[in-house]
């Protein structure tokens, strides 16, 4: 769905990126109190687990379970983060209303973030995106480090243009531009956001 323009929706992430950078290992149980909380305050949309391996991210273990225990507001789109085709039938199997991907713009900050370089990381997203869209889910695509790299330094708004195109191509319904290292001034946002806009079009 395309907001009015003019309108802001906020994406709560802290049940996912959140809890991912805290040392302590929070509950299911936490975690789905956390979720219903959120659910409450009248956001509208939450990504809540993450479908990855949990030896490699452990505070995101069982988010079958998370996902089982909450208690769904029909005014609230439940996201699950998924970058592998097991991740995304996981998603689909746990009952999310949305898959999100990643794709991060900088090949050095894309092997150390996923372990692969982004034409493999495109390759998967390639795999899951039809499954994803069989399963009438929306799916969403963002690519990090889309205004500066802690590797490479700066990141070429071409770069970025051609990754949202490939999301697009897929079927991705929406594009998130990630400031992952807080880099960016107003004027890059604004300037980028009407590059990708240009190449994608106004719908997306």
């Amino acid at each position: 769905m395309v907001e009015k323009a003019g309108t802001i929706e906020i994406c709560e992430v802290a049940p996912r990126d959140g809890l991912q950078s805290e040392l302590r290992l929070w509950s299911v149980e936490e975690r789905i109190q956390l979720i219903d909380k959120l659910s409450a305050t009248g956001v509208a949309r939450i990504e809540a687990v993450s479908f990855v391996n949990p030896k490699r991210v452990p505070q995101m273990a069982d988010a079958e379970a998370v996902m089982a225990g909450i208690t769904r507001n029909r005014n609230v789109t439940y996201a699950g983060l998924a970058l592998n085709a097991r991740g995304a039938d996981r998603a689909i199997e746990a009952g999310v209303d949305e898959l999100r991907y990643v794709v991060v713009a900088s090949e050095t900050f894309n092997q150390k973030n996923q372990g692969t370089t982004i034409e493999k990381t495109m390759a998967a997203y390639d795999e899951i995106a039809s499954r994803v869209r069989e399963a009438g889910l929306k799916l969403s695509g963002t690519i990090g480090a889309s205004f500066g790299c802690p590797f490479e330094g700066d990141v070429e708004a071409d770069r970025v243009v051609n990754l949202a195109h490939r999301l697009v191509d897929g079927g991705a319904t929406e594009i998130g531009l990630a400031d992952t290292i807080g880099a960016a001034v107003p004027t890059q946002v604004s300037n980028l956001i009407n590059c990708v806009r240009n190449a994608v079009g106004n719908k997306i």
